[in-house]
């Protein structure tokens, strides 16, 4: 028989339920119910996974060294009409004032333009009939002459590495960690928060991080695009199983590009701070009253407020069956609260068939909503507490 956290399989919903919301994407099942124990091993791997996300840089940091990287490339670019200029006999493209040693990708891009019926290799035995005006993007400076990666049309809109990384720091949230990589031509940014939880918290079917990932390559064989990634735990050994969804894909072609980007980042920022805001509450936050934490009247005061109700069920009656959960596993956080709330939601014989689905319901939305102050109960509320 499997082992239920009834707190992990109400996280583990409730992480099915903002991924939906906020990433637009149904997450892969898992091998096991939510909410099933980890075996030590697995707890072993959830507390050694933290660890190494810890101690990922900050993401500020890791785009501020992918941007230097770009920079240190002294890049330029330089309008031309192809009319102007020759490959000299050592493969120098010149004219000008230019002076550009082509890059493979680039000689492709050059080859592109040449016309119908000639030899595209022979670019000297056209070039000087192709009227196109191009933009040719050099980079690395050396004795006199450039590197040439791209040359595209004058219809490409220039949106480098190096801006959407500075991008990528202005929206996402400061305390994402981050993960570059960059080869000279492709480049990944990774965004990611990581879940707060303990390894003795953890469960199967909880997110263990959630990402934003950038791609894009600046001599235009990519897109620029923007991935979201949910990574779960799949089974009892905590394994990770990651489903993603492509959300933003436009080629250096969209004049608007700078300014979709950034709508695009915010909203990527704003579904990561739900999940950094939800997991952190979720952990450390308390409600509050005018006296400090006392649990019954935690409890009276969400179920007068209507936020918790069972269909069938007296409110003086349902706050004691809250409380009794609450005893088997006291605590004064907001987690242990909806604790108690889950654990009575499986644990009671209800008179509804539906009170189990409805209170687990009601806990998520505690769980991951904004409520922290619980204002005093009116006479009527009282009362109807009382009858």
């Amino acid at each position: 028989m499997m082992d239920i956290n009834e707190q992990s399989m109400h996280l583990a919903r409730t992480d099915e339920d903002l991924v939906r919301e906020m990433m637009g994407m149904q997450l892969r099942p898992a091998l096991y119910a939510n909410g099933t124990r980890l075996t030590p091993d697995g707890e072993g791997r959830w507390a050694r996974l933290q660890r190494e996300h810890e101690k990922l840089p900050m993401l500020g940091d890791a785009c501020a060294a992918l941007a230097g990287v770009i920079q240190n490339e002294e890049r330029e670019d330089r309008v031309t009409r192809l009319q102007n200029v020759r490959v000299d006999d050592r493969g120098v493209l010149r004219g000008d004032d230019l002076a550009v040693v082509l890059e493979p990708a680039a000689w492709r891009h050059l080859e592109g333009y040449a016309p119908n019926g000639v030899v595209r290799g022979n670019v000297n035995a056209w070039l000087g009939r192709a009227e196109n005006e191009v933009r040719l993007r050099t980079r690395h400076p050396f004795a006199g002459l450039r590197s040439g990666y791209a040359i595209t049309s004058l219809a490409y809109t220039p949106l480098d590495v190096d801006d959407v990384a500075r991008y990528a720091v202005q929206y996402l949230p400061d305390d994402a960690r981050g993960v570059t990589r960059y080869d000279g031509r492709h480049a990944v940014i990774e965004a990611s928060m990581g879940s707060p939880f303990t390894a003795d918290e953890a469960g199967v079917g909880m997110l263990h991080r959630i990402i934003t990932e950038i791609t894009s390559a600046d001599d235009t064989s990519h897109s620029l695009m923007i991935r979201y990634k949910a990574v779960r735990v799949a089974c009892v050994n905590c394994t990770l199983i990651t489903t993603s969804k492509l959300v933003f894909s436009h080629r250096h072609r969209t004049p608007e590009l700078p300014g979709l980007l950034e709508a695009a980042l915010a909203h990527a920022s704003d579904a990561m701070n739900v999940f950094s805001e939800a997991w952190r509450n979720a952990n450390r936050d308390t409600y509050r009253l005018e006296h400090g934490f006392d649990e019954r009247e935690v409890f009276r005061r969400l179920v007068a407020h209507g936020h918790l109700r069972v269909v069938g069920e007296a409110p003086a009656a349902l706050v004691e069956q809250l409380l009794g959960a609450w005893q088997r596993e006291p605590g004064d956080t907001i987690a242990a609260v909806n604790r108690a709330i889950t654990r009575a939601a499986n644990d009671t014989a209800w008179t509804s068939p539906w009170a189990q689905d409805e209170l687990e319901t009601q806990a998520g939305r505690l769980l991951f909503g904004k409520l922290r102050e619980l204002p005093p109960l009116m006479r009527e509320q009282e009362e109807a507490l009382a009858a």
